[in-house]
């Protein structure tokens, strides 16, 4: 038994870090293992007491409470700190650190909001040391745009202005609290540093105020009015509705407004007049430019997340308006870099108007897109790597917001405690123990399958699988629990989100039972005619589409290939058609199916015919819908039992 004070454990690790951990490792007696600078674990024969603090002994079931207390559905609910810890993605931040507007595609859950709310941490306080003239802002879009309370038109210059004008104050707020930040600490300040604080409030009357002009509804102007320039950016606001309030600017231009009693005089309600604002892109990219100059930035990454969630309660895209907003705001600075989170399916950035004009942000001319950060493909098809990630993800859920303080024995001796740093090896090593201790042969495997390759999904399949591991009282969760609640999860929540059609979908499940793959091709020709039916499937992650970069070559120009959820293919055993054996389940255990020699030579034999009642029926369904959802929007006096659907 070793006895340290807490000086003397400190003064260990720090000959450990100078003589390397290779000779201890070799040495039975010692083991130090690193965590990003945050956790060490270390194994000294007979066990170690450091000063006085306390030591936890951890049993099998500790250490899964302690997982499953970590684990978190959705980002939103975590702050950029504990976002940084529990992301399993952090080498992507070399790629996000380039000077380049980039793009983040990936399906919901997928671990976009994780991984940017991370790389704000990251930034702004991992490498603050090292980098202190960076910074990094997070905004979320869907948080900008009104909701339903709000405004009641639904008007696509609402949103607009919503957004637009809510995301630049945020801005101004997170500039005002970086300027009281550098204001503390920043030694030598920049030349003429304090006037940055005026600059930014004048910045934040300019985005709220903006430049007004009356309209008379009947089409005549009053004498009221600015000149417009070129580059200004129109709002408008109608004032035939009622609402109450003292500062209309600062709850956004475009809502419905009249005037009552104010400063102790009284100005009568004017019900015939349109308000229309104008925001100076220009004058305000100006001021955005000198503010950031003197506060001294190098870099300033913009992560702007929810992106396609701008269209909500919209009939119309209004992602190109507010792109080009950004692009005129951001996108010509040598300081500002943006980062914008998407859904490759919801994505429309970019329109072209008349005369070939092209409006808001063009991909691969204004903004880029690369493998390493596109999450749809972010294991590249490597059943390793995915293995690799979520083996590291469970990892972070145990290791999770662990106190400084604390020390915790595992069942084979390990101690863990935030100390030191361990290599990509030895915390390899750890995760591995974790799954041995967890999870019974090929279990885990399965898991990841059930997960189709998406965090969230695994975070939510892992507290399932240990609670079910309760209920049936086994000692590790088993192949058959995870198969369970792989199922589960499929008919609960995949399958409640499958649009109608159900003969589609009965259609292809029997292809699934018949052929016993979990693969499929579908002709472009009946893609094409059917595209809107997929793109739910796989946006619902019913379907998961293979990128043309890993169809061979021969049917790449002819076919799409989709892999169906791993909870269907489950389902087509269970019901009697087949059983798995071992070699079946060893053989379909992988994320990513490897597909058959016969594949290239044989397509027809894993082609889904689409029959053409089917796809009548699969029309008809989704334009019933959209009629009735474009009657509910425009407020049509018309009810939507009355409405008649195409013959």
């Amino acid at each position: 038994m070793i006895r340290m004070n807490p000086k003397q454990f400190r003064e260990l690790g720090t000959m450990y870090q100078k003589i390397g951990l290779t000779q201890m490792i070799k040495d039975s007696k010692i083991m130090v293992i690193q965590v990003d600078k945050e956790y060490a674990i270390q194994k000294i024969s007979g066990g170690i007491i450091i000063g006085g603090l306390s030591m936890s002994k951890y049993s099998r079931e500790k250490v899964i409470q302690r997982i499953k207390s970590s684990v978190y559905s959705n980002a939103n609910q975590l702050n950029m700190e504990q976002c940084y810890h529990v992301c399993a993605n952090k080498q992507v931040f070399d790629e996000l650190l380039k000077k380049e507007c980039q793009i983040i595609f990936g399906r919901r859950g997928t671990g976009k909001t994780t991984t940017l709310k991370a790389f704000t941490h990251y930034v702004n306080q991992v490498r603050k040391a090292e980098h202190p003239e960076d910074s990094c802002w997070y905004v979320r879009l869907d948080e900008c745009i009104p909701n339903s309370i709000e405004i009641l038109s639904g008007a696509l210059e609402d949103n607009i202005a919503y957004c637009v004008q809510n995301m630049l104050l945020e801005f101004t707020t997170f500039l005002m609290n970086e300027f009281t930040q550098k204001e503390k600490t920043l030694r030598p300040k920049p030349k003429k540093f304090g006037q940055v604080e005026d600059d930014i409030l004048k910045l934040a009357q300019l985005i709220e105020e903006g430049k007004k002009k009356i309209k008379l509804l009947t089409g005549s102007e009053s004498s009221q009015h600015t000149n417009v320039k070129e580059n200004e950016f129109n709002l408008s606001a109608d004032t035939s509705e009622l609402l109450q309030t003292n500062n209309f600017l600062s709850k956004l231009l475009s809502m419905r407004f009249s005037f009552g009693k104010k400063a102790g005089r009284e100005i009568r309600t004017t019900k015939d007049k349109q308000y229309v604002y104008r925001i100076d892109i220009n004058e305000i990219r100006r001021s955005i430019e000198k503010i950031i100059k003197t506060m001294g930035y190098r870099t300033l990454y913009i992560c702007i997340d929810e992106f396609t969630q701008i269209d909500r309660d919209t009939s119309t895209t209004i992602q190109p308006k507010v792109a080009q907003v950004l692009k005129q705001l951001f996108f010509s600075s040598s300081i500002i870099v943006v980062k914008i989170a998407s859904v490759w399916s919801e994505y429309r950035m970019q329109t072209r108007q008349e005369y070939g004009f092209r409006e808001g942000i063009e991909l691969s001319q204004d903004i880029f897109k690369h493998n390493s950060i596109n999450f749809d493909s972010m294991f590249d098809y490597n059943n390793e790597k995915a293995h690799q990630f979520f083996k590291d993800a469970m990892l972070n859920y145990f290791l999770f917001e662990m106190k400084h303080e604390e020390f915790i024995q595992l069942p084979n001796g390990l101690i863990v405690s935030p100390r030191i740093v361990m290599t990509e090896e030895e915390r390899n090593g750890l995760s591995n123990y974790l799954v041995e201790l967890l999870f019974s042969k090929d279990s885990f495997k399965h898991l990841i399958c059930g997960s189709q390759g998406i965090p969230r999904v695994f975070g939510i399949l892992l507290v399932a699988c240990f609670d079910k591991l309760k209920e049936v009282r086994k000692e590790k969760v088993t192949v058959e629990i995870v198969f369970d609640c792989i199922m589960d999860n499929y008919f609960d929540e995949v399958r409640q989100s499958i649009p109608d059609s159900s003969e589609i979908f009965t259609g292809m499940e029997a292809h699934i039972g018949k052929t016993k793959n979990r693969f499929f091709l579908l002709s472009i020709i009946d893609y094409n005619t059917a595209a809107f039916y997929f793109d739910r499937l796989v946006a619902v992650n019913a379907l998961y589409e293979y990128t043309s970069k890993v169809i061979p070559r021969e049917l790449r120009n002819t076919y799409k290939l989709y892999c169906v959820h791993y909870g269907n293919y489950l389902d087509s055993f269970k019901r009697g058609m087949s059983k798995l054996n071992n070699d079946t389940m060893v053989g379909q255990g992988y994320l990513f199916p490897k597909f058959p020699d016969d594949m290239i030579t044989s397509p027809q034999k894993y082609v889904f015919m689409l029959p053409e009642k089917l796809l009548e029926e699969a029309i008809f369904s989704i334009c019933k819908k959209e009629i009735r959802k474009e009657s509910i929007r425009n407020y049509s006096d018309v009810k939507t039992e009355d409405i008649k659907t195409p013959e």
